[in-house]
């Protein structure tokens, strides 16, 4: 019994692994993993295979049944088009996944950078907070003693995250 790789060779038939990755819109390399039934295909490359060969699909997946269906000539020249749809119609589908599967990670990103953004606005508050103190207790060494004392330590503990806890 035959493997899927096995059989997608058939199909190419003396036409090179970078021919048909081009028709099909993959790398070349995805399919030479393919053939080699180190990876297998997904579902709406598969359809793009049997249209592209007028091939079953039953036949490619398990070879089982006729190669072709009923009447169609064993020898039949693959179809560049599949259904009235042109030739890179699998490959606008796959762009098309690619797509959104960006656009999902866009949104992720900008999601990221707000929350960035709404960070470094907290820590530039703690930095405004910290040169305050800084520029008070400097202004305090500079004081005589007994008018230091009399002024209150301004309270900044709100300002900086506590340190956690260490458990025992």
């Amino acid at each position: 019994m035959t493997t899927l790789g096995e059989r997608l060779k058939e199909l190419r038939a003396g036409k090179t692994q970078r021919w048909l990755a081009e028709q099909l819109g993959i790398p070349q390399t995805t399919l030479s993993n393919y053939e080699k039934d180190k990876n297998e295909p997904n579902i709406a490359l598969i359809h793009a295979i049997t249209a592209m060969f007028a091939v079953r699909t039953d036949w490619l997946l398990f070879g089982s049944g006729p190669m072709r269906e009923d009447g169609a000539a064993e020898d039949a020249p693959a179809r560049p088009e599949a259904e009235g749809l042109p030739p890179d119609a699998s490959r606008l589908e796959r762009v098309e996944a690619q797509r959104d599967s960006l656009l999902e990670e866009n949104r992720a990103l900008w999601k990221a950078n707000a929350e960035l953004r709404e960070k470094v606005a907290r820590l530039e508050e703690q930095v405004k907070h910290l040169r305050a103190w800084q520029e008070h207790r400097v202004m305090r060494e500079d004081m005589p003693p007994t008018t230091c004392l009399q002024e209150p330590e301004p309270d900044f503990s709100g300002f900086f995250p506590q340190p956690p806890l260490r458990k025992k």
